[in-house]
């Protein structure tokens, strides 16, 4: 395979979950509660936008961790999807997260381990295993928080040196900070993730802003905040955009959405859309994954047929 393969992608975290997911007619905290609905999955950041990837159609690689039972059930749904997975073995088994969906309330309540830490030598393993795929891809896309112990320059450390590799960032905090001057295509922070790296609250949509152009100024060429239901911002150095979210008629399980919304990204600069474009497609994966009970199973024969190819202008919403 070429070198920066124009349609590759590669996806590295370092905190991925074997996520049991329960659905309750009603749930009654305090109370003894029989699930409706029960399934288990991959699941984290990085797991779930390789996900979404490869259910799109896209040629994906995912490199992460695993280890014990629960690691060993990752890499088999994995295999099963056939995704192209790179693992490393790591000691400690692989967390187990939960999430409870409140069907009466709508509610949904994510139950979460902690990512254990990470050994010198896995997490030595780990930056080499990723530096080889992204030298064979044009995007990488570097998500999750890193675990206790691991140099906060990790994402960062991955970017030197990688030529022409594209990079997208979900991460928050110092380790976001630290990718800024390598100049990553895009970074994903939600508004309280923009918040804590910030260190300052955003009260205002001006606010939201102008901490955003912080992060351009500081490097990064474009800059997509969400906010749960409410629009989602994107910034450049030198634009704004206000993008309305893709409504939802039956949300089932919200979570992972703004994996969903990364991976319809990643999938489309693969395809060669602009990324503006790219972004409204990534909103309707979210939509799309607010309506299943897996997260990141995604279709795309069900996006519209208005997202066919466009020029940049028309796919840019309007500027407020």
């Amino acid at each position: 395979m070429p070198l920066n393969d124009p349609s590759r992608i590669v996806t590295v975290g370092l905190s991925p979950v074997w996520q049991h997911i329960l659905e309750f007619e009603s749930f009654q905290p305090g109370e003894v509660n029989r699930a409706e609905r029960s399934a288990w999955c991959a699941s984290g950041k990085s797991l779930n936008v390789a996900m979404g990837i490869r259910n799109l159609g896209g040629e994906i690689t995912s490199v992460s961790i695993a280890g014990g039972s629960t690691g060993g059930a990752i890499r088999r749904q994995f295999e099963a999807t056939g995704i192209d997975a790179r693992w490393v073995e790591t000691q400690s088994p692989t967390r187990v997260c939960t999430t409870i969906l409140d069907r009466a309330s709508g509610m949904s309540t994510e139950l979460v381990e902690n990512q254990p830490p990470l050994t010198d030598g896995e997490l030595l393993a780990l930056q080499r295993l990723a530096q080889t795929e992204i030298a064979r891809s044009q995007i990488a896309v570097l998500s999750g928080s890193l675990p206790a112990g691991c140099l906060e320059s990790f994402y960062a450390d991955l970017m030197l040196d990688a030529g022409e590799t594209q990079f997208l960032i979900d991460a928050r905090g110092p380790e976001l900070s630290a990718c800024l001057p390598q100049r990553p295509l895009l970074v994903k922070p939600n508004r309280e993730e923009l918040e804590r790296t910030l260190c300052r609250a955003l009260a205002t949509n001006d606010a939201l802003i102008a901490g955003m152009k912080e992060l351009n100024a500081a490097g990064a060429q474009w800059v997509v905040v969400t906010q749960g239901a409410q629009p989602v911002w994107v910034t450049s150095a030198s634009e704004t955009f206000c993008l309305p979210i893709v409504l939802v008629k039956d949300i089932i399980n919200p979570i992972a959405c703004g994996d969903a919304l990364m991976a319809g990204i990643a999938w489309g600069l693969s395809q060669g859309r602009y990324l503006l474009e790219s972004i409204h497609i990534g909103l309707h994966c979210a939509a799309q994954n607010a309506g299943d009970l897996l997260p990141c199973r995604l279709r795309a024969g069900d996006l519209p047929s208005d997202l066919e190819r466009r020029s940049e202008p028309e796919a840019s919403a309007k500027r407020p």
